[in-house]
């Protein structure tokens, strides 16, 4: 998360505005899959964290029979 930031400070310095367009693009391109990528591993980890919940609700379930 520390690169996202990194990269909105660029955005708002006046070196960002002296930056040819495609660097422009390329930072912002940059910004937006670093995000889609944390959004995605977050996503893996509450699927993870499901099925370790519902393992431990079977045994739980399992012990009790």
């Amino acid at each position: 998360m520390r690169t996202i930031e990194n990269l909105r400070n660029l955005l708002v310095t006046q070196s960002y505005r002296q930056l040819p367009d495609l660097s422009k693009d390329i930072i912002l391109k940059s910004i937006k899959a670093i995000r889609y990528n944390a959004s995605c591993l977050f996503s893996v980890a509450l699927i993870q964290l499901k099925r370790i919940l519902e393992s431990i609700n079977n045994s739980q379930v399992l012990a009790k029979e």
